[in-house]
């Protein structure tokens, strides 16, 4: 992984924020996650889930395009979400696509 942060475990007495950034004994460290990151979980067995990490954070299950948004949105943040929705949903597809196919190599 040459390039890319490297993050440490969080240990007892840490805790998260919302913002990926974890705290502990007055020093901060900022947790640095990909973009997309594919999930599964056994009890939805067909369900395949991108979970988006930036601003809008969402999780797609592409077995259905069900999106479940993991924000609140003002009236401002509204328009640029239907704005951006498409070409998001698009960039979580083609993310599994190139998952997938590493995974054939």
């Amino acid at each position: 992984m040459s390039g890319e942060a490297q993050s440490k475990p969080i240990r007892s007495g840490q805790r998260w924020n919302r913002q990926n950034i974890y705290i502990c004994k007055n020093k901060t460290r900022q947790m640095t996650l990909p973009k997309f990151i594919l999930g599964d979980n056994t009890d939805y067995p067909n369900a395949i889930f991108v979970i988006h990490t930036e601003f809008p954070m969402f999780i797609i299950n592409l077995e259905d395009d069900e999106v479940e948004w993991l924000e609140d949105f003002d009236q401002h943040d509204q328009k640029e979400l239907e704005l951006e929705t498409e070409n998001l949903i698009t960039e979580a597809t083609a993310f599994y696509d190139r998952e997938v196919a590493r995974y054939d190599e």
